[in-house]
């Protein structure tokens, strides 16, 4: 399983894993598109929506498995 940083920002991880844009959909967050990504982190992304970052970490690392399979 791929490990994916909170410290790393919205943009790098839609970049570089584009199979985790569906958790980010799925928690309704406007993350996609937003002129903040290049600059917001994971973790600030997740105290924005108040979602566990632990959790939504491991969403996306789970989507990015399942995308590479």
């Amino acid at each position: 399983m791929i490990i994916i940083d909170p410290k790393a920002t919205v943009s790098d991880v839609l970049n570089h894993h584009p199979s985790t844009m569906r958790v980010f959909i799925d928690h309704g967050m406007a993350c996609i598109g937003c002129v903040i990504a290049p600059y917001h982190t994971i973790e600030e992304a997740c105290a924005e929506y108040n979602l566990g970052v632990e959790s939504f970490v491991r969403e996306m690392a789970e989507a990015d498995e399942s995308a590479s399979n």
